[in-house]
Order: C-alpha cells, then structure tokens, then sequence
C-alpha cells in the first residue's frame, strides 16, 4: 500500500511541474531576468496589473519591465478557485486572499473558518479531533505566508485549543509548510508539533507530525489530490480523491478514500469513505 502510495505522489509531482508553463497566457520580462506568466489586468501609464498564476495579483512597475506579450497556441488556463489554500485536511503555504474568507467542513467534527487579513496573512478558528483524548477540540489561529519564487512557498500556522468537555485541556500546535509548484498543481510537505496539556501542566502529551499532500486540477473544475500523514513515525493516514470546484459560487466539494495504516500488523487498519465541503463567507 506505501509503495503505491509513492509512486502516485511520484506521478502528481512529474504532472505538476510539465503542467505550469502550459496553462499561461500572457508573459512578463522583467529587467532582472524573471519571467512571469499569467494575464494582463489593467495597464496604466506607470504600472501594469498582472494576474500571476503562481503568485496571484501583481502592481509591477514599468520602470522594471522590459517587455510583456501573449503567447499563442497554448491551452487556456481554467479559472482557479480562490479558497485552495487548503486540501482535504493539511495545509497548503497558500494563503487566503485578502477580505475573503471561507468555511470548510471535513468528516462534521473537523471544521474550520478563515479570513484573509492581507494577502499574507490569515486569521481561522474551528474545531478538530484530538487522538490523545478522543475528544473535539475548539481552537483559534493564524497562518502567514510567504513567497520566495514563482515556484515555492513558505507559511507558518500557529493554533491554540480547549478541549469542549474538559476545562483543563489545552492544545498548541506550531505547523511549518513548504509549497513547490502553483495553485492548480502543487507539491507540500508540512512539519507540525502538537502538545495537548491536561491538568494545568500536571500532564502534557507531545506528538509530530509529518505531512506529503499535493494537488493537480486536471480539468476546469476537477482537481486530484493526495494526503499522507504520518504520526509520531509509525502510523500513515492515507487520503487520496478527487475536489471539484464550482467556480461561479466558488464553493468546492471533495470526495475521497481515507485510511488509517498502523505501521504494526497487529494494530487495526480502517478504510473509510471521506467527504469534505467549502462554502464561501463573502
């Protein structure tokens, strides 16, 4: 199951990176060598608006470009949903676009709520499972994210939580994400530390996380996506389905196959069915 597990991250991996050059309109030159590819917005006499596929909306000067033209016999790009910064359950290093905001729904219990403040940062709060009580946890947080090329990302999430049955249990959870590749096709790998104390410090339980989740929309409104996780280095939670994105209300849909995959054979191993919605606040 692993090795089948690799070689259709392998796959995503291979696809996204043929993929993001062919869905581009427009090309920009600037005079320090980038090239930009997406679309021309507005062109003002001193700046022109740009709509990056990689890196969204742009106000570039002209003092810094040398040239900008349209490519022709190429694919048009599909139009990309705008609250994508997320997969089924992990994180992407995308953020959420400024004064937008949305709610996701995963299996009921896992929820969460998010805005964007600019386009770098984001505000959220939620509810998530807690594996160590068995219990759902209500939590507040906040991702940052940041753009080092066209092709790579960096975010660092924080969330703190209380246990809804339990006035004692706190959780806090720092999550670290790398993002190779565009919005439409991705790679990610997410590190994050959870420490759930119980009793006021009396008790306290740590665990590490270790996140493989990419993305491939391989139609106008269909995207394949993938999630590995893996728990303290011995259990993998498997997710692997398909998203579909309606564009015009902007809500998406996932629907996929989650296994729970205990490194020891004499742990149980759960296959379940998974559904997951998005529904915009604005």
């Amino acid at each position: 199951m692993k090795k089948i597990i690799f070689a259709i991250n392998m796959m995503v991996l291979c696809n996204a990176a043929w993929s993001q050059m062919d869905t581009s309109r427009h090309v920009m030159l600037l005079k320090d060598g980038t090239k930009i590819y997406g679309y021309v917005k507005e062109e003002h006499i001193d700046t022109l608006y740009f709509l990056s596929t990689l890196m969204g909306d742009l106000a570039v000067p002209r003092s810094k470009i040398i040239d900008y033209y349209k490519q022709t016999n190429i694919i048009s790009p599909a139009k990309v949903a705008i609250y994508n910064d997320r997969y089924f359950l992990c994180e992407s290093a995308f953020g959420v676009k400024a004064k937008t905001g949305y709610i996701a729904s995963s299996e009921i219990y896992i929820n969460k709520a998010a805005y964007g403040i600019t386009d770098l940062f984001s505000i959220e709060a939620g509810s998530t499972y807690n594996a160590d009580l068995e219990g759902i946890q209500a939590y507040l947080g906040g991702k940052f994210s940041y753009s080092m090329n066209q092709n790579l990302r960096v975010a660092y999430r924080i969330m703190i939580g209380k246990e809804v049955t339990n006035d004692n249990t706190m959780l806090y959870r720092h999550e670290a994400i790398l993002t190779f590749g565009s919005r439409t096709s991705n790679l990610s790998i997410s590190y994050y530390y959870h420490r759930g104390t119980i009793g006021f410090e009396e008790s306290i339980k740590r665990r590490h996380f270790l996140s493989l989740s990419g993305r491939y929309q391989f139609t106008r409104n269909l995207s394949f996506v993938f999630e590995n996780i893996f728990v303290n280095k011995n259990i993998l939670i498997a997710n692997i389905g398909i998203s579909k994105d309606f564009l015009q209300s902007n809500w998406s849909i996932g629907i996929s196959t989650i296994g729970w995959l205990p490194s020891s054979k004499a742990d149980t191993r759960l296959i379940l069915p998974y559904v997951g919605v998005k529904i915009p606040m604005n």
